[in-house]
């Protein structure tokens, strides 16, 4: 009666396992980043439901990005979703920091600032609002919301990134819709950076909401700067009177 495995037994168990975990570990990543794509395509299609929904509430006007009292689209968005930063609403399963809770950034623009133009009469009390974006001016197969670099410090993200090829903010033509973007960084970290877009999806790939509603996990280097263009038409400003 055997007293139990040998050896050279034990290690041909062993290597059957490695090369058995060998093939399925790369099946389980893939299912993995399968499951955070739907996820984070979900939590977008959600804020696109809750964009609409609020500007349909007020006039057509999407929400501002930031309001002077401090907060932002985002507190705007949870508000009317009746829901807080805990959900999860806003936090991309893929973030590569783990901290935080809100890694989508707005479209500039589209999600104005209040303030900083003067509005005849100028005053230095409520002499400043901003030009609001509506659902009427949404370009179909524009960005809205989008996969936001996040900063080390706190592991959120801008609220209303700026530097992605400069969100075509002020394009008024369309001679270069169809040129591709400069790129964006792959590594989250501190830093001013943390305003850029972010592919953080595997394959260089971008969790975003179009202004049609639809989500998608869109491969980096299929988006163009006319993909950014805030507007249907354009704009000549970064703010304009109501």
């Amino acid at each position: 009666m055997r007293a139990g495995f040998t050896l050279i037994e034990l290690l041909i168990v062993l290597a059957i396992v490695a090369v058995l975990a060998g093939l399925l570990l790369p099946a389980l990543n893939s299912l993995r980043n399968a499951a955070r794509q739907v996820q984070c395509t979900a939590n977008l299609g959600q804020m696109g439901m809750v964009v609409k929904s609020n500007a349909q509430d007020n006039r057509g006007l999407i929400m501002l990005g930031s309001n002077l009292d401090g907060t932002t689209w985002r507190d705007t968005l949870l508000a009317a979703a009746d829901t807080t930063s805990a959900s999860r609403l806003l936090a991309c399963p893929a973030a590569s920091i783990r901290r935080g809770s809100m890694h989508y950034g707005a479209q500039f623009n589209l999600f104005a600032m209040a303030g900083r133009i003067p509005v005849a009469p100028a005053t230095t009390v409520g002499g400043w609002r901003a030009k609001q974006g509506r659902l009427s001016e949404l370009r179909a197969g524009g960005v809205l919301l989008f996969d936001t670099k996040q900063t080390g410090a706190n592991g959120d993200s801008g609220a209303i990134p700026t530097e992605q090829e400069a969100m075509w903010d002020w394009y008024t033509g369309n001679a270069d819709d169809r040129k591709g973007l400069n790129g964006a960084p792959d590594a989250d970290d501190t830093g001013n950076s943390y305003k850029r877009a972010r592919y953080r999806h595997p394959g260089q790939r971008c969790g975003i909401l179009w202004g049609d509603g639809r989500a998608s996990v869109t491969a980096w280097s299929q988006l163009t700067r006319g993909d950014f263009r805030c507007a249907k038409n354009g704009r000549k400003q970064q703010w304009e009177p109501n």
